[in-house]
């Protein structure tokens, strides 16, 4: 796993790296488009397939597909940064967003609170918040976010020191 700043991670990219972590130095917005809510007819075969559902007891039914793309809009810590968009695959935001719309909200209700959610508390001034990265089979120099590292500031930093006590 290689770590750093997103340029970093990029040029490991040629040497094999596939996947990392790295902070951001702000988180700007979280960028919010509609998209197809149906699956792609031939991810949908793979998807059903027996064996990905074989251990499910409440359903052996693909998982639901949000109808919106999510991207990260953010400056990392590099002077060549200037500001980076980044697709996010996080089955916890989609779960997030489910949940919202499963509680009564409104498509967009649920979008509104995904993204308070992840600028307030995920990516908020508290926090301590990294991104898991990796790259796309069909897009190999392009990173998709995969997951988000999010202590808080103050807590994470008193765990560190207790290592040392």
């Amino acid at each position: 796993m290689r770590k750093g700043t997103l340029h970093k991670m990029g040029l490991g990219w040629a040497q094999g790296h596939l996947e990392g972590i790295f902070k951001p130095k702000k988180v700007h917005d979280l960028v919010i488009t509609r998209r197809n809510p149906e699956w792609k007819s031939a991810f949908l075969n793979k998807l059903k397939q027996q064996r990905f559902w074989e251990n499910r007891t409440a359903s052996k039914e693909p998982p639901r597909r949000v109808p919106f793309e999510f991207r990260y809009k953010f400056e990392c810590d590099d002077s060549r940064c200037h500001n980076h968009q980044m697709m996010i695959e996080d089955w916890e935001l989609d779960a997030l967003y489910w949940k919202c719309v499963d509680e009564g909200n409104s498509p967009d209700e649920a979008c509104r609170k995904v993204k308070q959610k992840f600028l307030e508390e995920i990516c908020g001034p508290d926090r301590d918040t990294h991104f898991y990265v990796c790259t796309v089979l069909a897009h190999p120099k392009s990173w998709v976010a995969i997951g988000t590292f999010w202590p808080k500031i103050a807590q994470y930093q008193s765990d560190m020191l207790s290592l040392f006590n």
